[in-house]
């Protein structure tokens, strides 16, 4: 199978336990590595996330969307959550940045790009910590799903 220069893989991971399972991830950086191309189709999101430079999704029957997880990473806000050790009023309009929800001494605040202008707009003086979700490919394609649906 190694010296194929196209590789189809429908679920190649099922079944398998998690030191296999990481045995196949190395084995595939591997063969891209070597100039094989790969096309996995794969419900295990996690995996594509950490296996795949560009991903094609269908819905419905129709490809939707073709981009790499880098272009879709950037696309896709990132849920941030400020809390302050004291009241602050609420944050100014920002461009990029969509307020999800805000008390006197917490933000949660879905933003897209750098964390600049927040950080700006913010009395850092206040600020006890900043947590920061990480992109899920799972959330990003829910979401599509869900405005086809």
């Amino acid at each position: 199978m190694t010296r194929a220069p196209v590789l189809i893989l429908d679920e190649p991971t099922a079944g398998l336990d998690p030191l296999m399972s990481e045995a196949f991830c190395d084995t595939m950086r591997a063969l891209r590595a070597a100039g094989h191309a790969i096309f996995l189709s794969s419900h295990v999101l996690s995996e594509v996330e950490r296996l795949c430079d560009r991903i094609a999704l269908i819905a419905g029957g129709r490809l939707v969307k073709v981009a790499s997880v880098d272009e879709i990473r950037r696309e896709f806000p990132r849920r941030v959550r400020l809390t302050f050790s004291r009241t602050v009023p609420a944050p100014a309009p920002i461009t990029a940045v969509s307020v999800v929800q805000v008390t006197d001494r917490e933000w949660t605040l879905d933003v897209r790009g750098e964390m600049g202008p927040v950080l700006a707009n913010t009395d850092i003086t206040a600020l006890a910590d900043i947590a920061i979700e990480n992109f899920r490919l799972e959330e990003y394609i829910l979401g599509l799903y869900e405005t086809r649906v």
